[in-house]
């Protein structure tokens, strides 16, 4: 095995452990029904190996599944409205007859209205935890399991490979 095979054994992992999350975090407590599998958020999701580590590529609006959102009584002043109205510019969404900034706008309007007047928290489907500093093994706990078996993978790659330099 080569150290490339490696990083792609961990990535395929990688992969392998969040599709596993989302056959059994993906569940909408309210219908049922498993509405992460084969959504737009589960076709976004690649890793990819490279000579450096592996690459996680998700859509950005993953932590509002992964964390939800709990009524507080309260509007944030620049909490979840603003991170919508950001979201909708990043996106490019852009409605009939209006600018980028205004369509931004209507969208979290609509979005925030939508959760305001329907009084519900929309519920965390924890597929992945969130984690800041985007660290893979506090993202996905079952990860730290799989890395020491995979440390030793990677190790015998690196000796193979130091052995084929030195001889």
């Amino acid at each position: 095995m080569d150290i490339k095979t490696a990083l792609q054994e961990l990535a395929d992992a990688v992969k392998r452990i969040i599709e596993g999350r989302i056959q059994f975090y993906g569940v909408n407590p309210r219908t049922g029904e498993n509405t992460l599998e084969g959504s737009d958020l589960q076709k976004s999701i690649e890793v990819t190996a490279d000579e450096d580590g592996i690459t996680l590529k998700i859509a950005d609006y993953w932590e509002y599944i992964a964390r939800g959102w709990k009524k507080t009584g309260k509007s944030p002043k620049r909490g979840l409205y603003h991170e919508l109205v950001l979201w909708a510019l990043k996106k490019h969404i852009k409605l009939p007859g209006m600018t980028l900034n205004e369509s931004a706008v209507r969208v979290a309007d609509g979005t925030w209205y939508y959760m305001i007047i329907h009084k519900r928290p929309i519920a965390p489907r924890r597929f992945m935890v969130y984690n800041k500093d985007g660290d893979l093994t506090k993202m996905l706990p079952e990860l730290k399991g799989y890395i020491d078996t995979w440390f030793n993978h990677l190790f015998e790659a690196i000796m193979e490979e130091t052995n084929k330099y030195f001889n």
